[in-house]
């Protein structure tokens, strides 16, 4: 039965062959190729730690190892645990080995140190395992065989930590770089930003304007945009152009810049109001038949901002107008009941109803 475990130890034989040859004999190339090479690369690592997996704890079954103070079942065990621990620690200079164009990724010195770990670690196991099957047992009783194999393991596994180390120092370096950059890029984007909102003026259009008023940008420009744009003296026109505009994205934005807006909207806005309610009601009513890939979820993922919006408005009708859009909330809260699987049609209810009581308050105190 001992001889059985060579033929894990052939098959991983085989593996080290074609990994060694795919590696270190064969071009680089691009394309369709390069992918090709790398998963037989790629199947040859897997098939060989595979079949080692197998062979070496089967020699622990077998009593091979005498170094092991437990018996054949725990010494299986206990030798599953130290190829895994040999694997964690050589997992990322073996992933340094099988990058195409390595050398000029990471250079000479830690290649050449990752290669002797992936190519010397399964090696080496694979030598010891041959060794303790096929030797006489006279000759498996010399412990000074056993100690070299260990010795040269360890040696390995240290040196697969020092590749390991210098790669995530290297990593952690190039993610900073890339963090420094980014904050680089990112502070002239702002900067780039303010130029051009000082050269604005305010003849531009509101579509214009509405590019600031925005989370992306950053918190002095937003309250000075909002506030230049409540002083623009044909606002309520602009909005209500916005509101019945044809576009529907404009329309929604429209919506969104009334409470935005440190203004107080006139009851000549509701008319223009109730027509953008009716079309962002249907629309979001058609959610779920016209996004075959999100299905009822799509409300989740793409009307949150109208929904909050809706409410918003809403009270901000009541407070300085007096107009009531209670039952433009309710249209609206109809309009999501459609997409039944959604969490909006389990939220939104909650929140309506919350917005209609602070509506009824704002106007029962106007009548007052």
């Amino acid at each position: 039965m001992r001889y059985l475990i060579d033929v894990p130890l052939a098959i991983a034989a085989i593996s080290f062959w074609g990994m060694i040859h795919l590696i270190v004999y064969s071009d680089e190339p691009g394309g369709q190729q390069a992918m090709g090479e790398y998963f037989v690369i790629a199947v040859c690592v897997g098939l060989l730690w595979l079949m080692l997996a197998v062979a070496v704890p089967a020699c622990a079954g077998i009593g091979g190892f005498p170094w092991l103070s437990v018996g054949a079942g725990g010494g299986v065990f206990v030798v599953i645990l130290i190829i895994l621990g040999i694997l964690l620690v050589a997992s990322l200079p073996i992933g340094i080995v099988l990058e195409f164009d390595a050398q000029r990724k990471w250079g000479i010195d830690q290649v050449g140190a990752a290669r002797v770990v992936a190519f010397g670690l399964p090696l080496v196991l694979a030598l010891y395992a041959a060794w303790v099957v096929n030797v006489p047992a006279p000759l498996r009783e010399a412990r000074a065989v056993h100690y070299a194999a260990l010795s040269v393991i360890g040696a390995l596994c240290v040196l697969a930590a020092v590749v390991s180390v210098r790669e995530m120092a290297r990593a952690a370096a190039v993610m900073a770089d890339r963090q420094v950059a980014q904050a680089q890029v990112e502070d002239e984007q702002k900067r780039q930003m303010r130029r051009e909102f000082e050269a604005l003026t305010d003849a531009a259009p509101l579509f214009t304007w509405d590019i600031y008023v925005h989370d992306n940008v950053p918190p002095d420009i937003r309250t000075e945009a909002l506030r230049r744009i409540a002083l623009r003296p044909d606002l309520e026109t602009e909005i209500a152009d916005s509101l019945t505009s044809e576009n529907t994205l404009w329309v929604r934005e429209g919506l969104s810049l009334i409470p935005k807006i440190p203004f107080k909207p006139s009851g000549g806005l509701e008319h223009p109001i109730r027509a953008a309610l009716r079309v962002v009601s249907e629309e979001i009513r058609q959610r779920p038949l016209a996004d075959k890939r999100d299905g009822d979820k799509a409300v989740d993922y793409y009307e949150s901002f109208a929904l909050r919006a809706t409410l918003d408005v809403a009270e901000r009708m009541a407070e300085t107008a007096g107009v009531d859009l209670r039952d433009a909330i309710d249209t609206m809260q109809q309009a999501v009941a459609v997409s039944r699987k959604s969490d909006a049609a389990r939220t939104f209810p909650g929140q309506a109803a919350a917005a209609k009581a602070r509506i009824a308050t704002i106007l029962a105190a106007r009548r007052d």
